[in-house]
């Protein structure tokens, strides 16, 4: 009987550190990717914040298979983003599925939380990455006794 208390036990411990160890990768600790969660596709902007008139860099990946990407992938979002229709470019796709690109924020595009999406084949992809845009800065005012000059 005391053995048997002892594996059970003994047992209980090792699943309670299992699911320790999930709940601490699901709270931000390093989490621990598999393979079929590598090969899943991804978008990330770059500055997160950006003033109108501003650049971000839209980098991310698109596993070639399964999927009807093909070579190329194209970013979404509203069209004051992306002008006139919320489509973005279509970016070509290296041997790895992999894309970059740099983009001019409009000065037009409204400030705040903008959703930077992914499409090909005739569908979104599902993954999203944000980028706050915030209102350009005011052109500086002339400082009293400077010259002005007029065209």
């Amino acid at each position: 009987m005391r053995r048997l208390f002892t594996v059970t036990l003994a047992s209980a411990a090792v699943a309670l550190l299992a699911v320790t160890a999930i709940e601490a990768t699901a709270g931000g600790s390093s989490p621990v990717v598999t393979a079929g969660q590598a090969d899943r596709p991804s978008v990330t902007v770059t500055p997160s914040t950006a003033p109108q008139g501003g650049t971000v860099t839209i980098s991310g990946h698109v596993p070639p298979e399964p999927g009807d990407c093909g070579q190329e992938v194209r970013l979404t979002e509203g069209a004051d983003f992306f002008p006139p229709d919320g489509f973005g470019p279509q970016l070509p796709l290296d041997a790895g599925g992999n894309f970059r690109t740099t983009h001019v924020v409009p000065a037009t595009a409204r400030p705040g939380v903008h959703d930077i999406g992914l499409r090909c084949g005739g569908a979104n992809l599902g993954v999203s990455a944000r980028v706050t845009v915030t209102a350009a800065a005011a052109p500086a005012s002339p400082v009293a006794g400077e010259p002005r000059f007029t065209g």
